[in-house]
């Protein structure tokens, strides 16, 4: 009967053990999705924004008439003040995405160890680094103007 007892609990132990580790990859997988839920709007918005800033750019024609280039100074002033008002979301963005790098990695490993690359990670990372050149090119062009 001790025996049955003793090997009973075993039993129970490991069982709540499996369930800490289901429970903690859980939230893992949660934190995981939240993050990537971040990253992705705050893609959408910065990549709305940047077009936004492209249509205004190409727009603007180089007019001689000095009412014309006063209206264009403006604008383009406006464009900088713009630019640095969403200065925090880029720099918000580009740390959420290693957080999510991070999250990543460690649902994965805790999943499957072979696992060592991250494409869709990658690809994200890279939509992001796009997104970042194009603002710092329209940068460039304001200050340029």
């Amino acid at each position: 009967m001790i025996f049955f007892l003793f090997f009973w609990n075993q039993r129970i132990d490991s069982c709540n053990s499996q369930w800490e580790k289901i429970w903690e990859n859980s939230n893992l997988y949660v934190e995981r999705l939240k993050g990537s839920e971040i990253v992705l709007n705050g893609l959408e918005v910065m990549n709305k924004f940047v077009s936004c800033l492209e249509t205004q750019l190409i727009s603007k024609n180089k007019q001689y008439d000095p009412e014309a280039l006063c209206k264009v100074h403006d604008d383009l002033i406006d464009m900088q003040s713009n630019i640095q008002i969403q200065q925090d979301a880029v720099d918000q963005l580009a740390e959420e995405v290693s957080v999510v790098r991070q999250l990543v990695i460690r649902s994965r490993n805790s999943v499957n160890t072979t696992i060592r690359k991250h494409p869709d990670v990658d690809r994200l990372d890279a939509e992001i680094k796009a997104v970042l050149t194009r603002l710092d090119y329209i940068r460039a062009q304001v200050v340029e103007w």
